[in-house]
C-alpha cells in the first residue's frame, strides 16, 4: 500500500479478521447484488473511454463492482438505505452523480486524502481498501474528480487538538509568512470540540486576505470529516503584523475524536503585500518627512549600515517589507511605503519604532532590534542598534502626520 492510503489505514490489516462480522453490508459476501440487477442502483459499466481526464468514465468502469461491495445485500446499505439507515450515496438514478456530489466523497478541500471513500475503514460494511484493485480504481477516479475541478486548496497540517491553549502555524501556506499563525483555546467532551477565543497573527512582511475557512477531522480511525457547515462565511483581512478575532472566534465541532487531530481548509488564502499606505493615500506632512524621516532612515546603525543600506535593495526581504528605494529620488513615493508602519495616534505604538528597538510590538526577526547606549555607532564592530536620534526624528514626522 503507497502512502497515499497509508494516513487512515496504517491499523487496518490488524483488523483484517473482523471482515466476517462485516459482511452485512458487502453483496459479494451474501451473494445479493449484480450489475443489472433490480437492487435500485445502476450497474450499467463503460470502459471505453475510462482516462484521467474522463472522470464519468473511470467512474462507469468502476460502478457496478461498487456496487455490488458497498451496496449490500439487495441494495439494503449505500443504495438503498435500509440497513441500519446507511448513507445513500450509491442511489439513483444517476448513480454517478450521486456518489460524487454526496458530502465528502470528493472532498471540499480538494485533497484526495480527505475523501471518506478512501479513508473509510471496516464498519458495518468492508472498506474500500480490503478489495485492493477496487479501491486503487476508486482513488484514482477521486483523483481525477479533484483535478478537474481544482488545485488543492491551501490548509494547515493536521494536528492533535489539547485542552487550553493551540496554534497554528501558517507559515508554510505561502512564502514570506514567517511569524503567521493561529492561535486558539479548546474544550472538549465527548465528541463535542469547543473552540474559543480564535486570534490570528500576519507576519510583518505581508498582509493576509481569507476566505471561506473550514474543518477537516481526521479521526484516529474511521473516514475523514469535512465540516463546512461549522466553518467561516465571508472575508478577513489581515494587516501586516496585525492580530485580530478570527472571523467570530468561535466554533462547537459535534463529529468530534478526542484522539483524532483538525486541520483548517481555506477557499482563500492569499499574503497580500502592502505596497503602500493605500491608493490616493499620500503623506500629509511631507516637508516633515524629508526634514526630520529621511536623515533618520540614513543614520548609521554601526559600521557604515543604515536602514536605507537594506530597504533600499541591500536586502531583498527588507525591501519587500519596506521599500526605501525611492527616498532620494521620490521622497513622496517613499513616504506613502512608510505610512502603513506607523500609527498616527500612536507614534510609540508604530512598526517604525517598535522594531528596530526590540519593543514588544516589533518583528523580533528584524536584524536591528536595540536602542544604542551611550557609545558611538560609528566605529567598525559595534553591534547594529538603533541611534536615540532615529527614534527621534520619525516621531517628529510622524506627529506632524
Amino acid at each position: 500500500m503507497d502512502s497515499f492510503a497509508s494516513r487512515s489505514f496504517a491499523a487496518l490489516f490488524g483488523i483484517v479478521a473482523a471482515l466476517g462480522a462485516a459482511a452485512a453490508c458487502s453483496s459479494k459476501s451474501s451473494g445479493g447484488v449484480t450489475a443489472g440487477g433490480t437492487d435500485g442502483g445502476d450497474g450499467s459499466t463503460s470502459d471505453v473511454g475510462a482516462t484521467p481526464t474522463d472522470p464519468p468514465g473511470m467512474f462507469h468502469a468502476l460502478q457496478a463492482e461498487l456496487v455490488a461491495t458497498c451496496g449490500g445485500a439487495g441494495g439494503q446499505c449505500h443504495v438503498n438505505g435500509t440497513f441500519l439507515s446507511a448513507p445513500k450515496w450509491l442511489a439513483g438514478p444517476d448513480v454517478y452523480a450521486t456518489c460524487r456530489d454526496y458530502p465528502g466523497n470528493i472532498p471540499a478541500s480538494n485533497d484526495p486524502l480527505d475523501s471518506k471513500l478512501v479513508t473509510q475503514v471496516v464498519h458495518e460494511g468492508p472498506a474500500l481498501i480490503t478489495t485492493p484493485d477496487l479501491f486503487d480504481r476508486v482513488r484514482a477516479w477521486v483523483v481525477a474528480e479533484v483535478a478537474a475541478r481544482g488545485a488543492k486548496l491551501p490548509a494547515t497540517d493536521a494536528i492533535p487538538v489539547k485542552t487550553g491553549s493551540n496554534t497554528y502555524d501558517l507559515s508554510a501556506l505561502a512564502g514570506g509568512l514567517t511569524g503567521a499563525k493561529l492561535t486558539f483555546d479548546a474544550t472538549s467532551s465527548g465528541k463535542i470540540l469547543t473552540i474559543q477565543n480564535m486570534m490570528i497573527t500576519a507576519p510583518f512582511a505581508k498582509g493576509l486576505h481569507i476566505e471561506g475557512p473550514f474543518y477537516v477531522i481526521v479521526p484516529a480511525s474511521g473516514p475523514t470529516i469535512t465540516d463546512t457547515t461549522d466553518g467561516f462565511a465571508g472575508t478577513l483581512d489581515v494587516s501586516s503584523g496585525e492580530t485580530k478575532s478570527f472571523f467570530e472566534g468561535t466554533s462547537v465541532l459535534t463529529k468530534w475524536d478526542p484522539a483524532g487531530k483538525l486541520k483548517i481548509v481555506f477557499a482563500r488564502f492569499d499574503p497580500v503585500f502592502p505596497d503602500d499606505a493605500g491608493p490616493g493615500v499620500s503623506c500629509a506632512n511631507l516637508g516633515a518627512f524629508t526634514a526630520s524621516a529621511v536623515p533618520a532612515f540614513k543614520l548609521d546603525l554601526g559600521s557604515g549600515n543604515t536602514c536605507q543600506t537594506c530597504h533600499a535593495g541591500g536586502n531583498a526581504s527588507a525591501k519587500s517589507a519596506m521599500d526605501l528605494s525611492l527616498l532620494d529620488s521620490a521622497p513622496a513615493s517613499a513616504c506613502q511605503q512608510v505610512l502603513h508602519r506607523i500609527l498616527g495616534k500612536n507614534p510609540t505604538g508604530s512598526q517604525l519604532i517598535q522594531t528596530p528597538t526590540g519593543a514588544a510590538g516589533g518583528d523580533p526577526s528584524h536584524p536591528v532590534k536595540t536602542v544604542c547606549p551611550t557609545q558611538t555607532t560609528t566605529d567598525a564592530g559595534v553591534q547594529l542598534c538603533t541611534p536615540q536620534a532615529f527614534v527621534d526624528g520619525v516621531t517628529t514626522w510622524i506627529n506632524a502626520e
